[in-house]
């Protein structure tokens, strides 16, 4: 048989069905860019922070204490069995004298937390220094900085040598708090250690043994580390008697000596890179595995109505003689090229410039955000390519071999159509009877055309759901940072005291009680730590102690989410917030066990669980405190309302001059950290809500297109017959108007059950999402595929206009 003869039918077959032949690229392109996009941002992300993380040798463990590391405290660090190296270190906050800049400078590390040099190099003489590549705009390579007198820095003046990045400091916006300047540091620096004159180290910093070659991100790093940590507590607690003698010597100004072992996991900004990297897995694993199966279902729909629109051709290829291989062939190419075309669009996309713009939004804070690295996946190629050739060539020689065991004469004919059957609407005569005898035609063809019916409601529920999810996930930040923060929590800021009593401190006294503030109250507050339940991570707890237990609802709106009932606070227990229950698995009435600052172990009985968006919260009376502390009560902070938030930094400054408070914790900083962690993540939902709408187009207008051309003689039967060219569209676009409400109602369904699951997995451990679903998300959810199917209803208008109903109804003769 002549081969070119086929080989120029097959090219046709693509031309003479072009249309079809975009859709499908379309479909399998923009599902092949979502998947391989969304599933390589998080490996792209980690991959990133794993190779500045090791180049710099990130500590694994880093030691404190109130009263510093002494050299007893280093021989222990250094004789632990699992330690591989050991750095001790100075470090101190200072404000230089130009522009009163709170700057951390910590002595210049050998091995381990090594800063990276941006530009510039790093200090070897006494005199020089480098900053935080962040201040840059401040200052330049060549300028002496000179900081206000400390007594823990030998010199005060310094030549600035280099720009410094530190794998310690990931967050561009917060780099910490102190207890100098306005309770903020605005940077960091490094010198050589000799410029520290102390009698002890500030700081020591661990690399361990057993994770040595043990990817950060798998859980048995945080096994490990988490053990370790545990271990050194023991270790350096046990150790509570030489402390105890400069506890005396200081005499008890720094209050009881404890110490902190901090992990990884306990650098916030190191956590909140980590956890937006997870982020992304969580909806890489429900938003492109959905997308690509409407794609996919919509794509394997098309090519098995190809086939059956390909009948007469078919037989008439059998007829002359060519084998099943041979007329297999056209649908071959034609699948082969539409497949490996959209793979190709996808996967190019998918690999190099979504993961970027996705990054970019979740690095715009982060110091990382110009070493984007991105990973070519081959097993996720590999599973992209295997659903698009069972979306198509699968589907085509599926639906193909049915066709090939049929004689000749039976395909040259068209595909017997389907009987007609009574419908459930007959069975109830009060409706049918008033129905139009276009309604009658409409409601019967939804019905006897029962796979397009499904393909088509799938397809709309589909896009649907992918729109209320997206839209779900953008209700769910937007208005957290401000319930949380003008609700809910009603002060400005806590000033934490020195161990000093400063109810007597008049200079203290005079500031707190300036007309600036509106009230203020004295509480206990600690930061305490507690192990989520089959996790080796640590999750700090801020517990807050009234004294007067009536103080608290002018500070707190402490209240059930769902029905908005108050909570005061009692003897029976505590109250803790709804995420906190949530990741410890505990409800009112158990005991939530947590440890202090000692590392003993405490627990309260919850009495309430209250509302709250960002951090984990213990709230308790005054016998509750003596009760679990086993102590009595006394204040160590003040918990501050200020008459406006003109002017914070500079009252701030007034209360840290005092010299009676360690550091002053800031609602504005918390307020910005939420903002932040939801405004990046809103950023990458809008591009997920374009993609939901990119999907809702082409799948309606491929399904759409596939009905009008299988129905084509019926639409000329009605020309013929005098109708309209808008009655005709109509007569079978009704039907996909019915059809896309049905799917709307079914895409509110999917979509409520996908922003539950994604609602509750994709914050991380320290922060909760507001899991409601509201009416504007449902309304704009529904809109968007109504505008899509309005606006293809003309462009089909047209087609069918286009049409010759003369050829259509001659088409089989």
């Amino acid at each position: 048989m002549n081969k070119k003869v086929l080989w120029r039918y097959s090219i046709h077959s693509i031309t003479n069905s072009i249309t079809r032949f975009i859709a499908i690229t379309l479909l399998l392109g923009l599902g092949t860019f979502a998947l391989l996009g969304l599933k390589s941002t998080g490996p792209d992300m980690r991959a990133i922070g794993r190779q500045f993380f090791v180049k710099q040798n990130l500590a694994d463990l880093i030691i404190t204490s109130n009263y510093g590391i002494d050299n007893i405290d280093k021989k222990l660090l250094q004789n632990f069995k699992d330690t591989a190296k050991l750095e001790c270190g100075y470090q101190q906050d200072v404000i230089t004298k130009k522009n009163n800049l709170a700057i951390r400078i910590f002595s210049k590390p050998k091995n381990i937390s090594i800063p990276k040099v941006v530009t510039g190099k790093m200090p070897s003489k006494a005199n020089e220094i480098a900053l935080s590549f962040l201040l840059q705009n401040k200052f330049h390579i060549g300028q002496t900085i000179t900081f206000k007198h400390s007594a823990t820095i030998k010199s005060h003046s310094f030549k600035i040598v280099g720009f410094i990045k530190s794998p310690e400091y990931l967050d561009r916006s917060f780099v910490g708090q102190t207890n100098i300047g306005n309770g903020r540091l605005d940077g960091f620096a490094t010198i050589t250690k000799g410029n520290f004159q102390s009698p002890v180290y500030h700081v020591a910093r661990l690399k361990l043994k057993q994770v040595k070659h043990i990817d950060p991100y798998n859980k048995k790093y945080n096994q490990f580390v988490y053990s370790d940590q545990q271990k050194l507590y023991k270790l350096l607690n046990a150790n509570l008697s030489h402390k105890d003698m400069q506890a005396n010597l200081f005499k008890n100004t720094l209050g009881l000596p404890y110490y902190t072992v901090q992990s990884r996991d306990n650098l916030e900004s190191y956590t909140q890179y980590i956890s937006n990297s997870k982020k992304i897995d969580i909806l890489s694993n429900v938003f492109p595995v959905f997308l690509f199966a409407v794609a996919g279902l919509v794509t394997f729909s098309t090519m098995t109505r190809f086939i059956d629109s390909d009948r007469i051709n078919i037989g008439t290829l059998k007829g002359l003689g060519y084998s099943n291989l041979d007329i297999a062939l056209q649908f071959v190419i034609f699948s082969t090229l539409a497949s490996s075309l959209g793979i190709f669009i996808g996967a190019y996309t998918g690999f190099n410039y979504l993961p970027n713009i996705i990054m970019k939004a979740y690095l715009a804070n982060s110091i990382l955000n110009d070493q984007l690295i991105n990973l070519i996946s081959v097993p996720l190629l590999i599973e992209a390519i295997i659903i698009c050739v069972s979306s198509t060539i699968v589907a085509s020689m599926w639906a193909l071999w049915g066709a090939l065991r049929e004689e000749p004469k039976a395909l040259l004919l068209p595909k017997q159509p389907k009987l007609g059957s009574s419908i459930l609407l007959e069975k109830i005569p009060p409706l049918w009877n008033r129905l139009s005898f276009s309604l009658k035609i409409t409601a019967r063809n939804v019905f006897r055309f029962k796979s397009r019916m499904f393909m088509t409601i799938l397809g709309i529920a589909g896009c649907c759901a992918l729109l209320v999810m997206g839209l779900g996930i953008r209700d769910s930040l937007k208005e957290i940072a401000d319930t949380q923060y003008g609700d809910i929590i009603k002060y400005d800021l806590i000033a934490l005291h020195n161990h000093q009593i400063l109810q007597n401190n008049s200079h203290y006294q005079s500031i707190i009680n300036d007309n600036y503030v509106k009230r203020h109250t004295y509480i206990n507050y600690k930061v305490c730590h507690t192990k989520q339940p089959h996790k080796f991570i640590d999750s700090n707890i801020q517990v807050i102690a009234f004294a007067d237990k009536n103080v608290l609802k002018k500070y707190f709106d402490l209240r059930n989410r769902r029905n908005k009932e108050r909570y005061l606070l009692n003897s029976s227990g505590a109250i803790i917030n709804e995420k906190l229950a949530k990741i410890m698995h505990v409800k009112v009435g158990d005991k939530l066990t947590f440890k202090d600052n000692y590392n003993h172990t405490k627990k309260v009985t919850i009495s309430h669980i209250c509302e709250m968006y960002l951090g984990h919260y213990l709230f308790m009376n005054r016998k509750t405190y003596q009760k679990v502390f086993q102590t009595s009560y006394t204040s160590n902070a003040d918990m501050i309302s200020l008459k406006s938030h003109k002017d914070l930094n500079k009252f701030n400054e007034k209360l840290l001059k005092t010299n009676n408070l360690q550091t002053i914790l800031s609602n504005q900083t918390s307020f910005k950290t939420l903002k932040n962690f939801t405004g990046n993540l809103t950023e990458v939902i809008i591009i997920l809500i374009i993609m939901a709408i990119m999907l809702a187009l082409i799948v309606i207008y491929n399904l759409t297109n596939i009905n009008m051309l299988e129905r084509i003689r019926e639409i000329a039967t009605l020309k013929v017959l005098g109708y309209f060219s808008i009655e005709a569209t109509m007569y079978i676009y009704r039907e996909t108007i019915i059809l896309a409400i049905f799917g709307i109602f079914g895409g509110w369904f999917l979509g409520f059950l996908l922003h539950k699951f994604i609602i509750v997995q994709l914050p991380p451990s320290f922060a909760m999402f507001d899991p409601n679903i509201y009416l504007d998300n449902l309304l704009i959810s529904a809109i968007i595929p109504l505008v899509v199917t309005t606006i293809l209803a003309f462009i089909i208008h047209f087609k069918i206009k286009k049409q010759d109903m003369l050829q259509a109804l001659q088409s089989v003769e």
